[in-house]
């Protein structure tokens, strides 16, 4: 089964954010870096949770 891929507006509406915060707490280390794909920048869906599930 293939990983889902979420684009940031999907990542914050996920997480009840706003998409500049989601840039923010990638550059803060709160969420994992996303990768590239062809031109787009995609989160793992499944890196999201793991990430989240490690934070106190």
């Amino acid at each position: 089964m293939p990983a889902e891929y979420l684009k940031d507006q999907e990542v914050a509406d996920l997480l009840g954010i706003g998409k500049s915060t989601v840039w923010k707490y990638i550059h803060e280390g709160v969420l994992p870096k996303p990768v590239k794909i062809g031109g787009s920048t995609r989160w793992r869906r499944s890196e999201i949770f793991t990430h989240l599930e490690q934070q106190p």
